[in-house]
């Protein structure tokens, strides 16, 4: 039995097929050579009038795992976007790397298709996401652990446009309900802090404490 999905996007085209168990994400015929090439240019996004919407949250598992459950792609089906409802979860979690997700929310299909531009395990993750259901613009997304005695804290900013801060604030508070839920019953009693701010600069990123970036 297979499962073969499709997403296009601002010049992008991603297959991803299901075959035994086995997903592969590719890049289609058509999809222009220079966004895999060696000297691919990173993704454009929109830089005007936007603002940083925070979410905050504590959690009861240290940063690794923390910062673990965002770049694994089985456990990241569980809780991230499509919400255990995905179809193919593929992630390639260095600089430069992509991710794409294909499931159900609310009934309907939605497909998220994003590239990784830093990342500092266990402290810091930043991406770029696009999800062509709800806007046609790739928007930056940061998200950094900080320990808190046994636990940590989870901050995420998304730079986004100001009709869409109440909803990138309402959806991020449910993923990371969903990932507290995951990693810990107990954890998911305690609600995200949220706030939103003028856009300020934000710097463009796996080992520990090793910085990677997306050239």
């Amino acid at each position: 039995m297979s499962n073969h999905v499709r997403f296009e996007a601002r010049g992008l085209n991603f297959s991803c097929s299901s075959t035994a168990g086995e997903r592969i994400v590719q890049a289609a015929k058509s999809t222009p050579k220079w966004w895999f090439g060696p000297t691919r240019e990173t993704i454009a996004m929109e830089t005007k009038q936007l603002i940083d919407v925070r979410v905050a949250r504590q959690f009861s598992v240290p940063p690794k795992r923390l910062f673990d459950a965002w770049t694994d792609s089985k456990t990241a089906g569980k809780w991230l976007f499509a919400a255990g409802q995905s179809s193919c979860v593929e992630i390639d979690a260095r600089a430069g790397g992509w991710f794409y997700v294909a499931g159900r929310r609310n009934g309907e299909k939605v497909e998220y298709v994003g590239e990784y531009l830093e990342l500092v395990r266990p402290h810091r993750l930043v991406f770029a996401v696009l999800a062509e259901k709800y806007s046609l613009n790739f928007e930056r997304v940061t998200v950094e652990f900080v320990a808190r005695g046994m636990g940590c804290e989870l901050s995420l900013t998304h730079e986004t446009k100001l009709e869409f801060t109440q909803q990138a604030r309402r959806d991020w508070s449910h993923v990371l309900e969903r990932l507290a839920a995951m990693l810990s019953p107990a954890a998911s009693s305690t609600r995200p802090t949220e706030w939103s701010s003028p856009r300020g600069s934000v710097r463009a990123g796996a080992q520990d404490g090793k910085t990677t970036r997306a050239s």
